[in-house]
């Protein structure tokens, strides 16, 4: 694992780009130790639970989450 932060590590997925092997992926995902990945419609995709105790809570981390991609990429899916 890179001394690195993870931001400086992140490197944008492009369409056409190969899929990462499950190899690849097990190595990734130990820097991610609550994330899964599951399968959707043949797509493996990344997935992580988050439990909040109210909804203006939850709704402050998605704005917030929001705000973060759209800095970083212009866009989000979340």
């Amino acid at each position: 694992m890179s001394d690195k932060p993870v931001r400086e590590q992140l490197i944008p997925v492009r369409k056409g780009a190969p899929a990462l092997s499950l190899a690849e992926i097990g190595t990734h995902l130990e820097m991610l130790p609550d994330w899964v990945v599951l399968t959707i419609d043949g797509v493996a995709q990344l997935q992580c639970s988050f439990a909040f105790k109210d909804f203006s809570g939850a709704l402050a981390f998605a704005n917030t989450i929001g705000a973060l991609a759209n800095a970083e990429i212009g866009r989000a899916h979340v």
